[in-house]
C-alpha cells in the first residue's frame, strides 16, 4: 500500500513539473511571437513612410514647375527637394537625337571626338550647323530648338581662343543651365546684367528655376566625379576616353539632403 502511494505521489509530482514547463514555454513562444509581429509592423511603418516622404518630395518638384527659387541668399535648395529618386534628366543620357534628315544640329563651337571624325578636336564653327557624328558626351551639351550647345570649359578641350571667365552654376543662352562648380570658361559673352563681376569671375546672382532644381542632382554629381576624371585639363584630349554612365544611386542616396550650390567667389 505504501510504495503504491508512493508512486501515485511521484506520478503526480511528475505531471505537475511537466505542466509548469509546457505552461513556461507556451509564455516564452507567445512572447517572441508578439516581439516579432511588433517588429514587422515597425518595419513596414517605417517602409510606408520613407516611401511617402519620397513621393510628397517629388509631388512637391513637380508641383512647382515654372517657379523661381532665387539662391543667392543662402545657396541651398528649397526645403520640398529631394534629390530621393531624382530623376536622369532629360537629354542626359540615352541616344543622341539626330535631326529627320540625319546628321546633328550643333549651336556655336563644340569639342570633337577625333576617333569618330578625322581633323581638329575644336570645330569653332559660329550659330547653327550639323555634322554626321553625335556629341562625345550628352551631360557636356545643353539641348535646345532641335541643336545641341556645348556647356563645358572649352579650355578643358584644347580650345585656346578668347573666353569669359565664369563661376558656379548659371544659367546659358537660349534656355538650360551650365552645372559647373567652381571656375571655368565659356565663350559666349554675359547677356543679363544679374551676372555680377567678383574679382576676374562673372557669378550669377539671378534666380534659378525649378528645371535647374530637378536636375541639380544629378549634375552635381557628375561634376564632382566624373568630369575632372575624365575632362578636366585636356585628359580627354590625352586619352580619348568617354566618362561612364554615374553609378545607380550617385546622386539619389536615402537620407541625403539636396547638394549644396558652390559658394561665390572670394574678391581679391
Amino acid at each position: 500500500m505504501r510504495s503504491t502511494a508512493l508512486a501515485a505521489s511521484a506520478s503526480h509530482l511528475h505531471r505537475n513539473a511537466l505542466g509548469r514547463i509546457c505552461l513556461k514555454a507556451n509564455c516564452y513562444l507567445d512572447h517572441r511571437t508578439k516581439l516579432q509581429r511588433r517588429r514587422n509592423r515597425a518595419k513596414q511603418t517605417a517602409v510606408g513612410l520613407m516611401a511617402t516622404a519620397c513621393l510628397l518630395g517629388m509631388a512637391a518638384i513637380a508641383s512647382a514647375a515654372g517657379a523661381q527659387v532665387h539662391a543667392a541668399d543662402a545657396g541651398t535648395a528649397p526645403a520640398e527637394v529631394t534629390p530621393c529618386n531624382a530623376p536622369v534628366p532629360a537629354h542626359a543620357e540615352g541616344p543622341p537625337i539626330e535631326l529627320p534628315n540625319g546628321g546633328y544640329c550643333y549651336q556655336g563651337p563644340h569639342p570633337v571626338d577625333t576617333t569618330a571624325a578625322a581633323g581638329p578636336a575644336w570645330d569653332n564653327s559660329p550659330g547653327r550647323h550639323t555634322h554626321f557624328y553625335p556629341p562625345l558626351d550628352l551631360r557636356l551639351f545643353a539641348y535646345s530648338n532641335d541643336c545641341y550647345r556645348f556647356i563645358g570649359d572649352p579650355e578643358d578641350f584644347g580650345f585656346d581662343g578668347q573666353t569669359q571667365a565664369y563661376y558656379g552654376t548659371h544659367p546659358i543662352p537660349d534656355g538650360g543651365w551650365c552645372f559647373m562648380t567652381g571656375g571655368h570658361h565659356h565663350q559666349f559673352d554675359p547677356w543679363s546684367p544679374q551676372f555680377v563681376m567678383v574679382g576676374p569671375w562673372l557669378h550669377w546672382q539671378g534666380d534659378y528655376d525649378a528645371s535647374f532644381w530637378t536636375a541639380w542632382p544629378y549634375y552635381s554629381a557628375f561634376h564632382k566625379d566624373l568630369y575632372p576624371r575624365f575632362y578636366g585639363a585636356g585628359k580627354f584630349q590625352r586619352d580619348h576616353k568617354p566618362a561612364p554612365k554615374l553609378p545607380p544611386g550617385a546622386w539619389t542616396r536615402k537620407g541625403s539632403p539636396p547638394p549644396l550650390l558652390p559658394p561665390p567667389p572670394r574678391r581679391r
